[in-house]
């Protein structure tokens, strides 16, 4: 019995990783002009996601003075370390994929660590996934299956 114990061990730690897989990130937001959360990194967490991010607004006039900044994690951020400009506003966009990467004032771009597609290499074929999720998959049922052997040995 304890060989099947220890198989099930063996076989939780191959598939566990791939599930425990989580980015960290700083998370925080501005709720006043002296809020620490522009200043410092704020609270760290586990994200789910696959990017950390600032978002940095300022006035234009008067010049520099926060309107709003938030540091969190998305799956998929509006945009990647870029800065849009209208007649009262300036924001900061910032996206980074590595632990606690979203931190700074968030004038500064970010570093990207992670290959950030391009709309014009993309082909979308409904119904296709990756060969990492069909390996994914693939282990998982073997896995399983064999968990459920041994259990009616």
């Amino acid at each position: 019995m304890s060989a099947i114990l220890v198989l099930e061990l063996l076989l939780f730690c191959l598939i566990f990783p791939y599930y425990a897989n989580g980015l960290r990130c700083y998370i925080c937001k501005n709720l006043s002009p002296t809020s620490p959360c522009s200043n410092s990194e704020g609270f760290a967490s586990s994200c789910e996601k696959k990017y950390c991010t600032i978002f940095r607004e300022e006035f234009r006039d008067p010049k520099g003075v926060l309107k709003a900044f938030y540091r969190a994690c998305e799956d998929e951020p509006k945009y990647f370390n870029t800065i849009v400009e209208t007649a009262d506003h300036i924001t900061y966009y910032r996206a980074c994929a590595t632990d606690l990467c979203n931190n700074g004032n968030g004038i500064a771009p970010l570093k990207i660590d992670k290959e950030i597609p391009s709309i014009s290499n993309i082909i979308v074929v409904p119904g296709m996934k990756s060969p990492a999720t069909n390996v994914l998959q693939d282990l998982r049922f073997y896995a399983l299956t064999g968990i459920i052997l041994l259990r009616g040995m």
